[in-house]
């Protein structure tokens, strides 16, 4: 009877108390929403500075006072050390995250972060705005500093003006790396997954390539998963215990979820089933939590979408598509998408021989060539099936972590003769996991986005959790084969954190060991010129930079379209560059052209219509220096060379002796 009594008493106590993994999240959420508020707001008033998050910071740390001093457990606390060591019985699968999460902080550590998207929009538009002391329409080449998602950026900024650095930007990525397993788990059991197969979930999705890639540097879409697990997690809570607070924190990972990247709209169809369910059992909308719906507008896609319209007419900001990412028919760009996915989970870690691989591959395409061109007809990005050496973060989905558990799985669920278990689900949560498999079609409906598996990275949870229903799979995650399949879909992500150009841990030395092995050596060789053409990247205008004359304020910019001016801002704070010859703006709002200019000759084109050297010659200006730049900023090639210079006024005629 007694101890009856006290396991009452502990279940009690468990589901008043909120589990710490919640209680941090709910920090990082409300960091999230106070960065994208603030930047907004502050934009506004045309206070987009040090200051202004200074006057700002009281409501950060007031509301992240009240929600841990709220959600304190009210007894010793014991109770969710020993349920969080209940659910890590897989020390093995454990160990192997905590491995992964190590390789991943040292790789951080040890390098310059330094990404395609976040050099050439990202990090800029940030430093455009904080020059501005605003968000403003740039109107430059690119448009994806104007029209794409800021919610990565509004977190960026106050540590840009904090630290001065890029150096520890991989936190904002890294440390809801670390809430993964946790909220993983949360959110599965929000929609009825057993406890048994997300006891392995909860390690093996994390490590997932796109996630655990990029939780070490500026990508924007792994990120974004735990904001999908979040919402879910909170929602659970709402409707067990009937808190408006958690369904307030719900629609929050919802809201930011979509100001993150607009290719996460689709997933409202899930999320926003759940959280209606959440505000109806936790009678939201008639609690004092309610007043907060403006917030939830205010951190999400919405308030850029209007900005967009306004400046293009279009809420997506991106009336002519210049990227090329719309699609035409919508059943082949779905095709031509979950191709791309397939390659993606069926993409090894490092391969050998892909040349003769991938010649193979094309000439079975070229006997169904009328099929691939109704296919690249209506997804313009889309090249076919073809593997790389390697696996990099700029293009990584899912990857081999979860295709090779998937489909070893599946395999292995068909030999496995077992009775399923079967568990009860309510109508919502399966509607919950349905509405997600069609909001990921949606997406592959419509978006022509070579890369497509990596931005449907945050999709990934409400898609396993469903296909754990499967019978086979469900049979599988059920056995003794289930957790060291994990220990190796997890290993293959470590090998290629360690290998990785963008930031390797492999000593080179051993590498140009290996170069003499026969049977692997090209493959070596390949990966060696990698981390040539990758360490260059990190700071390729390193060379223009040091020629910047010293203590000039304002540098004009005038360089091609895919090019950056990032490199020339550092160090932080000590320069403005400034954007000149902007198509879209009126002459009369066209910047004055500073002393000195650091163009291109295709920029000069570009931006004035005419070559370098007519414009310099009607704007007075001569080449104080030159040198030749990469334009293979992707890091997959070296790309061609071509002039960048550094031009400053004319000298004046000599006159004539007397």
């Amino acid at each position: 009877m007694n101890n009856a009594t006290s396991l009452n008493k502990g279940a009690a106590a468990c589901d008043a108390a909120w589990p710490l993994v919640l209680r941090l999240a709910g920090l990082w959420m409300i960091w999230s929403a106070w960065a994208s508020a603030a930047g907004w707001i502050l934009s506004a008033l045309g206070h987009l500075s040090g200051a202004g998050y200074l006057a700002s910071l009281p409501v950060l740390l007031a509301c992240g006072f009240f929600w841990w001093r709220h959600t304190r457990p009210s007894g010793p606390g014991a109770w969710w050390r020993n349920a969080w060591r209940r659910r890590g019985k897989r020390r093995s699968l454990a160990l192997a995250f905590g491995l992964v999460a190590v390789l991943s902080l040292a790789a951080a550590l040890l390098y310059v972060p330094w990404s395609f998207d976040a050099v050439t929009y990202r990090l800029p538009r940030c430093l455009y705005w904080l020059a501005e002391g605003r968000w403003y329409w740039i109107g430059t080449l690119d448009g994806r500093l104007d029209y794409s998602s800021c919610g990565l950026e509004w977190q960026s900024i106050p540590l840009l003006l904090l630290t001065k650095t890029d150096r520890f930007l991989f936190l904002l990525s890294y440390l809801p790396f670390l809430l993964l397993p946790g909220l993983t788990y949360l959110g599965g059991r929000a929609l009825g997954v057993a406890r048994r197969p997300l006891l392995i979930w909860m390690w093996v999705l994390p490590c997932a390539n796109s996630i655990a890639l990029q939780c070490s540097g500026l990508q924007s879409d792994g990120y974004g998963v735990a904001y999908t697990v979040a919402c879910l997690a909170f929602a659970g809570v709402a409707i067990r215990r009937r808190d408006p607070l958690a369904c307030l924190f719900a629609g929050l990972a919802a809201s930011l979820l979509t100001g993150a990247k607009l290719s996460n709209l689709p997933l409202m169809l899930p999320l926003g089933v759940i959280f209606v369910v959440a505000a109806w059992r936790s009678d939201f909308f008639r609690r004092p939590a309610a007043v907060s719906l403006p917030l939830l507008a205010l951190v999400s896609f919405l308030p850029l979408a209007a900005m967009s319209y306004r400046h293009t007419g279009t809420w997506t900001g991106d009336p002519n598509d210049q990227w090329s990412f719309r699609t035409g028919n919508p059943v082949a760009a779905a095709v031509a998408n979950l191709i791309i996915a397939g390659t993606d989970l069926t993409r090894p870690p490092v391969m050998v021989g892909t040349d003769a691989v991938n010649a193979a591959i094309t000439r079975a395409q070229s006997k169904i060539s009328p099929f691939m061109a109704w296919l690249k007809k209506s997804h313009k990005t889309f090249v076919g099936i073809g593997y790389g050496d390697m696996v990099y973060e700029g293009d990584a989905g899912p990857g081999f972590p979860i295709g090779c558990f998937l489909i070893g799985g599946t395999l292995l669920g068909w030999l496995i003769k077992m009775k399923p278990h079967v568990s009860r689900i309510a109508w919502w949560q399966t509607a919950v996991v349905g509405c997600g498999i069609v909001a990921w079609l949606v997406l592959l409906a419509e978006l022509g986005s070579g890369h497509s598996a990596r931005n449907a990275v945050s999709y990934l949870p409400l898609l396993l959790f469903g296909y754990s229903r499967v019978r086979p799979f469900h049979r599988f995650l059920y056995s003794k084969a289930a957790p060291p399949l994990a220990i190796l879909a997890m290993s293959s992500v470590m090998l290629i954190i360690v290998l990785t150009p963008a930031r390797p841990l492999m000593p080179l030395g051993l590498l140009r060991v290996c170069q003499s092995v026969g049977p692997i050596s090209s493959t070596v060789t390949g990966i060696l010129e990698k981390y040539e053409l990758w360490g260059n990247l990190r700071d390729d205008l390193k060379p223009m930079r040091e020629h910047l004359p010293p203590g000039e304020a304002l540098i004009g910019y005038a360089c091609a379209f895919r090019d950056t001016s990032y490199g020339l801002w550092k160090p932080l704070g000590s320069r403005v560059m400034v954007e000149i010859g902007v198509p879209c703006k009126e002459p009369s709002l066209q910047p004055p052209i500073p002393d000195y200019v650091v163009a291109t000759d295709q920029g000069i084109q570009q931006r004035y219509g005419q070559s370098l050297d007519a414009w310099m010659k009607q704007e007075h200006k001569e080449i104080r220096y030159s040198f030749m730049r990469s334009t293979g900023l992707s890091g997959h090639d070296r790309g061609a060379l071509y002039e960048w210079c550094l031009l400053g006024p004319a000298a004046a005629p000599a006159q004539p002796a007397r």
